[in-house]
């Protein structure tokens, strides 16, 4: 059997699908970036959003015309099917109504959700029918930078230049980046978020695309020894390909999403509040068999 993309090459056009994308808004984001100045932060406030930001969620948007549009494809028929349930079971959204949020969702549904005998997502296929249809080499990198980011947990560790520091708690990498959910945090925290780089040619930064869970009560050493139980360990030469095996393609479909649903405590209007480690019996409020 070809990879579902191959199919979905073959059929773009009796899909209609370049009648149903719209490339019109994320074109328009991308130009802005050609006009970034040297001084980010009044840009932002300039502009009342982070650029780089505007133009991922504009590739999440077509992103997710094109899903709607492709799942009607026996080849999707799979994960149609699946992501109905995940979304009935987990219903998306933001507390109260769930500790799973719409941005959290989105970016799982499409970039980290795996299916097929060639572990594809969502935003795999919309790649390589992007490279066979030549879209624009900007939307082709957007794909890859989010095809390799995924949820990871980092330390805050302060402030610099108007931008947040966080040190992944596994590698020890620092990284300057740009909250858009409005929460700036305290030093210590331990947050579980996606990051993903930023788009223009002069600066050099990170975009955090998920409102922040902020993880209460587990220190940095409780993740370690988590992730060590996983046979990730620091040190290791392949900690980050096996970290990102298990953070992408967990031992079930659902791990995080348990996790994230369990784990929930409390939130504000701009983060939510977390405890308890994956692995450990009665750590979490909200386990099932409490």
């Amino acid at each position: 059997m070809a990879k579902i993309s191959k199919t979905i090459i073959k059929v773009y056009d009796r899909l209609k699908l370049d009648d149903k994308l719209d490339f019109s808004n994320i074109e328009d984001s991308i130009d802005r970036l050609e006009v970034i100045g040297k001084d980010l932060l009044a840009e932002i406030e300039k502009l009342g959003f982070d650029p780089s930001h505007r133009v991922y969620t504009d590739y999440q948007n077509l992103l997710s015309v094109f899903e709607e549009e492709v799942t009607i494809h026996r080849d999707l028929k799979f994960y149609r099917k699946k992501e109905s349930i995940y979304y009935r079971d987990y219903m998306p959204s933001y507390p109260p109504m769930s500790p799973i949020t719409s941005a959290y969702y989105a970016y799982w549904v499409s970039c980290d959700f795996q299916f097929g005998k060639d572990n594809e997502t969502i935003n795999t296929i919309f790649s390589d029918v992007g490279k066979a249809e030549d879209f624009e080499e900007m939307i082709l990198n957007i794909g890859s930078n989010l095809h390799d980011s995924h949820m990871k947990f980092y330390r805050h560790m302060g402030f610099q230049d108007g931008l947040i520091m966080l040190k992944d708690i596994m590698s020890d990498k620092m990284y300057l980046c740009k909250s858009n959910s409005g929460y700036e945090g305290s030093v210590g925290e331990i947050w579980f978020v996606r990051i993903v780089p930023n788009l223009d040619k002069v600066h050099d930064y990170y975009i955090i695309m998920t409102t922040p869970y902020v993880v209460l009560e587990n220190s940095e050493n409780d993740w370690i020894m988590f992730f060590n139980r996983q046979g990730i360990k620091k040190g290791d030469p392949e900690m980050e390909i096996k970290y990102r095996d298990f953070m992408k393609n967990p031992p079930t479909p659902i791990y995080w999403l348990e996790y994230l649903a369990e784990a929930y405590v409390n939130y504000q209007p701009h983060n939510i509040r977390l405890t308890g480690i994956p692995d450990v019996p009665g750590s979490k409020p909200h386990e099932l068999n409490n």
